[in-house]
């Protein structure tokens, strides 16, 4: 996931309860309620992480339904839990060596600097952003309605039809799609084509 993270993600949704892909997520949420619980008086540091991870990925779990599915900021305060229980991991390497716990850290810095670094080129601009998307969801609705504005805005306005085509395909309720072919058509003063698109996005609304 750190290598492939952006800000869109789209995947199916299993519609089977007892599916390989559901028992694994079962299966895996219930051996860290045991770790959690055997560990709550031996180690209560990493009780205390994997209590911190559960509490805080709750809200956004799903038990009350919401349009979002998934997205890189419901994990933002669920890794706090993440960092606790690798603190714990690597203070332990001292047991060893000191030097290989300050190893470990600086392998570990290096690693995620270097993520950083390639994710900020992502966050640029919203260009890249979206291209970073549709690289990895050619078909994902919002990528190409997001990169069609971005082109429409440079006046780029041959590659913003492309795209908003394709964002109106994949997605064919979308009022922001044809409202914003209806932009692209009148600046290219082919009215008729303009007034059909803007139709359109009126009869979505």
């Amino acid at each position: 996931m750190l290598f492939r993270s952006r800000v869109d993600y789209r995947f199916p949704l299993s519609s089977v309860l007892l599916s390989f892909e559901v028992l694994t997520v079962y299966l895996v949420i219930f051996s860290l309620l045991l770790l959690l619980f055997y560990f709550r008086k031996r180690i209560m540091l990493i009780s205390l992480a994997l209590g911190w991870f559960f509490i805080h990925i709750l809200p956004v779990s799903h038990i009350i339904p919401f349009q979002i599915i998934i997205a890189e900021r419901f994990l933002y305060l669920p890794s706090v839990g993440f960092a606790l229980l690798l603190a714990y991991l690597i203070s332990r390497l001292r047991l060893w060596t000191k030097n290989l716990e300050i190893g470990v850290v600086v392998i570990i810095c290096l690693i995620y600097a270097g993520l950083t670094f390639q994710q900020n080129k992502v966050w640029q601009n919203e260009f890249s952003l979206w291209s970073k998307v549709l690289k990895h969801e050619p078909n994902n609705p919002y990528g190409h309605f997001n990169l069609g504005k971005q082109y429409l805005e440079r006046e780029l306005y041959d590659r913003a039809k492309e795209e908003l085509l394709k964002a109106a395909d994949y997605n064919p309720i979308s009022f922001d799609a044809y409202n914003s072919l209806g932009m692209v058509f009148s600046r290219q003063k082919e009215y008729r084509q303009a007034i059909n698109y803007y139709q359109k996005a009126i009869n979505r609304k």
